[in-house]
């Protein structure tokens, strides 16, 4: 199983006046999101209260529910569900005399092409995984909108202190690699929030302390130059990108005749995974739970969560 990771946070309106989240909110979220989701599946939504995408294709959200895993003294609650994609069917017709098939009926919702993606999510880091299976989970923007569309409301409802974001986490080594050999920058665009919990990062406590939610920059240079490097005054947010937003940057690189070609890096074109395999002698649940332990690890290991002395799960 691979999973692409999603980092989803309850920031503060004041954070002068209001706590963290904290793990509790996290779960409560999820648990007021399966109501939700429950309600649409009796009232049969699911086709409307979907995600639309390309090609009449749709991304829907079914029920998820809470687990425990012990490891050792260790004990890890997380989240399990699943998002549905699916192409409305409302008639099927014969490929060579057009001859119509099936139509559904007044109150049915033919689908076909159905294909479920489990996710799993560790409210600790709060951090959201869901399979990628080689590729069928819809794009890295699609899956972030459909986590908004689902989560905005319950969030506003039920947690009127908070404002709920979602970004994709990206790998950090792929933008270091970039900052590491370019030679110049014509065009560098960050959007960012800061981070749901304790940081030593100045950038991410200046957000937090002023209750910026979310900062957008895009800095460029005019035709025919380049900034040498990034400006001191864009470091710090370029290097938060990768855990708290995306960037967009047009860079130089030196070729092999000696010259420079202008490239393009994509925080969503990084993706941040993590991969497992499920042991013949364990249940679904616990692979399950082995895999929060790897994405807490992942979360300790680039700084988004404190480092512990627990052994990695392998």
């Amino acid at each position: 199983m691979k999973l692409r990771i999603y980092n989803i946070q309850l920031l503060p309106l004041n954070f002068a006046k209001t706590g963290e989240a904290g793990e509790f909110r996290y779960i409560e979220l999820f648990k007021h999101f399966n109501d939700s989701v429950t309600r649409s599946i009796k009232q049969k939504r699911l086709v409307t209260d979907a995600k639309p995408l390309i090609n009449d294709s749709y991304f829907a959200a079914l029920n998820c529910e809470k687990h425990v895993y012990k490891r050792m003294k260790d004990r890890h609650t997380f989240i399990v569900g699943r998002f549905i994609k699916f192409h409305q069917a409302g008639e099927v017709e014969d490929l060579y005399t057009k001859a119509t098939l099936f139509k559904a009926q007044e109150g049915q919702d033919a689908v076909a092409n159905r294909k479920e993606f489990l996710y799993i999510f560790d409210p600790v880091s709060h951090w959201f995984g869901i399979e990628e299976q080689n590729g069928r989970l819809p794009n890295q923007r699609a899956v972030k909108s459909s986590l908004e569309q689902y989560l905005q409301p319950v969030a506003e409802k039920f947690f009127p202190d908070y404002t709920l974001t979602v970004n994709l986490v990206s790998r950090e080594e792929e933008l270091n690699s970039i900052l590491e050999r370019a030679v110049g920058f014509t065009k560098i665009e960050i959007d960012i929030t800061f981070k749901n919990g304790p940081t030593q990062d100045e950038v991410l406590q200046d957000m937090a302390a002023n209750s910026l939610h979310r900062l957008k920059i895009s800095a460029s240079s005019d035709r025919g130059s380049h900034m040498p490097r990034v400006p001191e005054t864009l470091e710090g947010f370029v290097k938060n990108a990768p855990q708290y937003g995306q960037a967009s940057i047009t860079y130089l690189e030196k070729n092999e005749k000696g010259g420079t070609n202008l490239a393009r890096y994509e925080s969503e074109s990084n993706p941040q995974t993590i991969s497992a395999r499920e042991r013949n002698d364990e249940d679904p649940m616990s692979f399950y739970g082995r895999m929060v332990i790897k994405i807490k690890d992942l979360a300790r290991r680039i700084g988004h969560l404190p480092e512990v002395n627990n052994v990695p799960a392998k």
